[in-house]
């Protein structure tokens, strides 16, 4: 739903409110045997083993020998799946956009509230203890792993100019696109540190063995020195971090045409505070009405992996040929 009025001859007014999935699926890892397994007096965990082969493939068969009709070794095992999740989230927003007379080009405001949005805790969404049959939690209660929600309340302050700079285009002018873009997790505090989805820090181990508080067997290193391999624990510090105040960057877009409209340059930047950068120069050639000729090239560097710093090291070098046949 949306709605639009315009105040004063001047003020273009908006707001809106639907329902959407999340962009980017938040990762979920299952319990031994999956969620659907039905649970009884005898199965009191639900948990169904299956029959698989050295390869980990499903087989029906499996003799007591331990091997297939085909002679590989199978075995039961129980199924764990990490799921990627997708859910309902609700969007309301409001913008405003007028022509400033004094800033000589369009302000444009907008701020938008997602509510119930999946988040990434990876204590609550990979705990590797949810993969060990009856294992509790301090309190008594069996693990599960579930999905953290929270509500993000995320901005956009853009403006929008032309100009002439005759040195280096004498002929036509030039278009300013240029918006300020942030974000901030409004459940984020401590014990709900949220982490980007998924996003491991090169190098850094998913999971550790360690101390876990409360838990029988985990408290302290056994004789020999070392922990139990059941003493396992989501590596927290592995996942780049999420900041209560995050993706706070300035989008820059630069364009104008040169040869009568025939040679059209740009550049995009990003330009993040955390560090976060990212550049896209590239041109378009009209060769005749049917036949455009492009180049592209993306730069990313970036001092974390989160964001548009997932791509870091990945530059790209496109060159394309667009032609319309009718």
């Amino acid at each position: 739903m949306r709605l639009q009025s315009l105040l004063l001859r001047d003020y273009t007014l908006q707001g809106w409110f639907y329902r959407t999935f999340n962009q980017a699926p938040a990762p979920l890892l299952a319990t031994p045997g999956g969620f659907s397994n039905a649970r009884s007096p005898s199965n009191p965990n639900g948990i169904v083993p299956i029959q698989v082969d050295d390869r980990g493939f499903r087989v029906s068969q499996c003799s007591k020998a331990g091997f297939t009709p085909d002679g590989r070794p199978c075995s039961k095992a129980l199924a764990l799946v990490t799921i990627l999740e997708r859910r309902l989230e609700s969007v309301a927003g409001v913008s405003a956009s007028w022509f400033s007379p004094a800033a000589r080009g369009v302000i444009r405001t907008e701020v938008e509230a997602f509510v119930d949005e999946l988040g990434f805790i990876p204590e609550k969404n990979l705990n590797p203890r949810g993969q060990v049959p009856g294992a509790k939690n301090p309190d008594g209660s069996p693990i599960v792993n579930t999905i953290p929600k929270t509500d993000y309340l995320r901005w956009v302050i853009g403006y929008d100019t032309f100009f002439f700079l005759r040195p280096l285009n004498p002929t036509n002018a030039f278009v300013l696109v240029a918006a300020w873009h942030g974000q901030w997790n409004l459940l984020e505090r401590r014990g709900m540190d949220f982490r980007y989805l998924g996003e491991q820090k090169p190098g850094e181990p998913a999971n550790v063995v360690g101390r876990i508080p409360g838990v029988a067997g985990c408290e302290k290193p056994g004789a020999d020195g070392k922990f139990s391999i059941l003493c396992q624990k989501a590596n927290t510090k592995a996942f780049e971090d999420q900041y209560k105040f995050d993706n706070q960057f300035m989008q820059i877009a630069l364009q104008t045409d040169y040869l009568h409209g025939k040679l059209e340059p740009h550049l995009v930047a990003i330009l993040d505070v955390s560090g976060i950068f990212g550049f896209n120069p590239g041109l378009v050639y009209r060769l005749t009405d049917n036949v455009l000729l492009s180049a592209n090239y993306v730069a990313i560097e970036s001092s974390r992996r989160a964001g548009l710093g997932t791509f870091r090291g990945h530059d790209i070098l496109q060159f394309k040929v667009q032609a319309q046949l009718n």
